[in-house]
Formats: structure tokens, sequence, C-alpha cells
């Protein structure tokens, strides 16, 4: 099975790289390789993880505590997101229900299309 990571996920890791780099940089290329051995790591084990409530994504805690939230489908694993534990974790619906106008927006034809 292959892993694709999101370049939303991509940005992420790269962003954790980043910022790492400024207050850690010994630990820089441990993390990112341990996100990047993780992520590919599902191809052989893509249920690993736990599952996300309310959703069909499920999610995988690396040894530096960093989230990774994925999506397993009949071909591959779809990594969507990389975040640190300490972040606020985000409601994998929001954008969905916001969309669909069970979110308070001002957006009318959002509304229409979902109905």
């Amino acid at each position: 099975m292959k892993v694709i990571w999101s370049p939303s996920a991509l940005r992420q890791v790269f962003r954790i790289y980043d910022y790492l780099t400024d207050f850690n940089p010994k630990a820089t290329d441990e993390v990112f390789a341990d996100l990047m051995q993780t992520g590919d790591g599902l191809s052989h084990f893509p249920h690993r993880g736990r599952p996300v409530p309310n959703s069909d994504m499920r999610e995988v805690v690396t040894s530096y505590p960093d989230i990774i939230r994925y999506r397993v489908t009949r071909d591959a694993v779809r990594i969507l997101r990389v975040r640190h534990t300490a972040r606020r974790p985000t409601n994998p619906l929001k954008p969905y229900r916001q969309f669909c106008g069970l979110y308070p927006t001002t957006d009318v034809i959002a509304f229409r299309f979902c109905w």
C-alpha cells in the first residue's frame, strides 16, 4: 500500500522542522526522520493508529509527541495533517459542517450545494 502525503501535511512537517531549527538544531534531523518514518511506515500497518471519533480518519502519535492524522483508502494511506500534541486538536468535520450550513455562515451558495 502506498503512502500519499497531502501538501498541507508536508507544510506542517516543514513548519515543525523550521521551528526546531530555531530552538533545538541538534534534534531537528532526528524529529524530522521520525515523522517521515512513522508516516511512511503506515504502508505496512495502515490500521496501526487509533480511530478519530466521529470521522473516518485515524491518528498515530510519534515518539516526539506529534500526531499524524490519516485516512486509509482501498489502495493508499493519505496523510492529511501533522500537529504537535500541545496544540489544540482540530474538529475533522467542522469545514464540512460549515460548508453545509450547519454552522452560521454568510455564504448562501455553499448552503444550497448540501441539500
